[in-house]
């Protein structure tokens, strides 16, 4: 009878064994399908944005809809954004802006409008300007999602461009 209890607990144990080993790769598959998930979902997100047809006549939201509300500095295109207003537009800025001209217009309320103009090509298949209100403290950044399509004076398909509002506290508008 010794015996036959030893058998039942190895048993046991063995069977234990095996649902922790299965209850572990489990939680590690879950886990990496969400972390790979969520880096693909984003992706996923921005081709959507950039496929939408552009409405005539109406300026473009400042970014896709999912970034608002989100820490601009926690998303991976920040690393490849430009400040554009307030302040002096750098070299590497203005390159990535091939195919715009910036506007800007002082509101009576002391915030500013600021737009984004096609020019070339862009311009003439019906791509709108980008119209920004920014408000004291905020920042508007521009983002060129597919640089690889600009030459050095016009961009072959601005509708990879972005602009960016940010809050004084970082935050997508």
């Amino acid at each position: 009878m010794d015996e036959e209890n030893k058998k039942e607990e190895s048993s046991k144990i063995s069977n234990a064994s095996t649902y922790f080993v299965f209850l572990i790769i489990l939680v590690l598959a879950a886990g990496g399908a969400f972390y790979f998930g969520r880096k693909s979902g984003e992706a996923k997100m921005i081709a959507f944005y950039q496929a939408q047809p552009k409405p005539s006549g109406m300026a473009r939201p400042s970014g896709p809809p999912s970034m608002k509300g989100q820490k601009f500095s926690d998303l991976p295109m920040a690393s490849n954004a430009g400040q554009i207003y307030p302040g002096v537009i750098s070299e590497s800025t203005k390159a990535a802006m091939s195919g715009w001209n910036i506007k800007t217009s002082a509101l009576s309320d002391g915030s500013t409008q600021v737009s984004l103009i096609p020019t070339g090509s862009e311009a003439s298949e019906g791509d709108t300007a980008h119209t920004f209100v920014v408000k004291t403290g905020e920042k508007l950044y521009f983002v060129d999602l597919n640089p690889n399509d600009d030459g050095p004076t016009e961009d072959a398909n601005s509708h990879d461009d972005l602009g960016i509002l940010v809050d004084a506290n970082g935050i997508v508008q």
